[in-house]
C-alpha cells in the first residue's frame, strides 16, 4: 500500500513539472518582452539625469538647499548612482564570488560625483555602458542577495534574496524619485524642466489615460 502511495505521488510530481513546449515558448517570449521593457526603463532614468546635468550650471549643481534638508542636486545624483554602482559591482563579481552581496547602505558621501557636474556626467555614461554589458551577458533571473540597515540606532542589518531583474527595477524606481526631487530644485532656481522627467511610468500611464 505504501508503495502504491509513493508511486502515485511520483506520477503526480511528474505531471506537475511537465510543461508543454508551447507554454514554455510563451513563457520565454514574455520573459524577453519583460526584460526589454525593463532595460529601456532603467536606461531612460540614466538618460534623464544626463539631460538635467547638461542644463544646470556647475554652481547650481553643488548648491545646498535649505528647503530640501540642506541637500544638493549633486547629492541626489550621487546617491541614486551609488545604487546602480553597488548593484553592478555585485553582478560583475557573481561569477567569481557567489557570496557577493549588494550593500546599498554602504555609501560614499562627498565624492567628486557629488561636487563636480562633469564628473557626474562621465560616470552616468559609464554606468549606461555597464548596464548594457550586464543586459547582454547576465541572466537577469540570477539570484543576488541585498543588504539593508534595519536598525537606525544599533546599525543592525538584514539580508534578503532577490534577482538581478528585481534589483534593476528597484534602482530605476529609486532613481525616479530622486529625479523628481532634483526637478523641483531646478524649478525653484528658475530652470525649465521637461514634464516627463522624474515621473514614474505608472503615473505617466495613468495621466495619459485620464487626460485623453
Amino acid at each position: 500500500q505504501i508503495t502504491d502511495i509513493m508511486f502515485t505521488i511520483s506520477r503526480a510530481r511528474k505531471r506537475a513539472i511537465h510543461v508543454a513546449p508551447s507554454t514554455y515558448r510563451r513563457s520565454c517570449g514574455r520573459l524577453r518582452e519583460d526584460h526589454s521593457v525593463m532595460s529601456k526603463y532603467v536606461e531612460n532614468i540614466l538618460q534623464q539625469k544626463v539631460r538635467l546635468l547638461d542644463t544646470v550650471t556647475d554652481i547650481d549643481y553643488s548648491r545646498s538647499h535649505n528647503a530640501f534638508f540642506g541637500s544638493s542636486i549633486g547629492g541626489h545624483i550621487r546617491h541614486s548612482l551609488d545604487h546602480y554602482t553597488k548593484l553592478f559591482t555585485c553582478v560583475e563579481n557573481i561569477s567569481t564570488d557567489k557570496s557577493s552581496i549588494v550593500h546599498y547602505d554602504s555609501r560614499n558621501r562627498q565624492t567628486p560625483v557629488e561636487n563636480n557636474r562633469l564628473v557626474a556626467i562621465e560616470v552616468i555614461h559609464d554606468t549606461i555602458q555597464r548596464l548594457r554589458f550586464i543586459l547582454q551577458r547576465s541572466s537577469l533571473e540570477s539570484q543576488v542577495k541585498v543588504e539593508f540597515v534595519g536598525d537606525p540606532v544599533k546599525g543592525h542589518v538584514f539580508i534578503a534574496d532577490s534577482t538581478i531583474a528585481r534589483e534593476l527595477a528597484f534602482v530605476a524606481h529609486h532613481g525616479t524619485h530622486h529625479l523628481s526631487t532634483v526637478k523641483l530644485m531646478m524649478e525653484r532656481m528658475g530652470y525649465s524642466v521637461s514634464d516627463d522627467v522624474g515621473v514614474a511610468p505608472s503615473t505617466a500611464n495613468f495621466k495619459s489615460k485620464h487626460n485623453a
